[in-house]
């Protein structure tokens, strides 16, 4: 359950939920530095909506099913993905990348157990030397 806010008065205007056996989607698209996104346009197959200042957006009362979720904005790299909506709340945090922007590396884990079982994470040494030429 969350409230529909008057933003000039900053006061609570109505209460809504998800409609009996409806879905739901609540999301927030930021950019790599985890920066809001305004004004970014998403379309949830034939649903569409933009984010506010503050990076969210929201659609309410869809089927309970699996969508193609499609983020484009002036600037960055347009975003898809899939995501199955079960009835009720569901959220989505999406990363766009700008113009020219490379998706962040994986960087590779080498898992070591030592004694009783317990593990522990270093990073392997080639990860360190690709960054290091960078």
């Amino acid at each position: 359950m969350w409230h529909a806010v008057d933003y000039e008065t900053d006061v609570a205007i109505a209460e809504v939920g998800p409609s009996p056996a409806l879905a739901n989607l609540y999301g927030f698209i930021h950019d790599t530095k985890g920066d809001p996104l305004a004004a970014v346009s998403v379309a949830v197959n034939e649903h569409t909506t933009a984010t506010l200042l503050d990076g969210i957006f929201s659609l309410l009362d869809l089927d309970p099913r699996e969508y193609t979720i499609t983020c484009t904005k002036v600037g960055y790299q347009d975003f898809t993905t899939t995501k199955t909506l079960e009835q009720g709340d569901n959220e989505i945090d999406i990363t766009m990348l700008a113009e020219g922007e490379a998706p962040p590396e994986e960087i590779p884990w080498l898992w070591i157990g030592i004694g009783s079982g317990a593990v522990i994470a270093i990073l392997a040494a080639v990860a360190l030397a690709k960054r290091r030429k960078k």
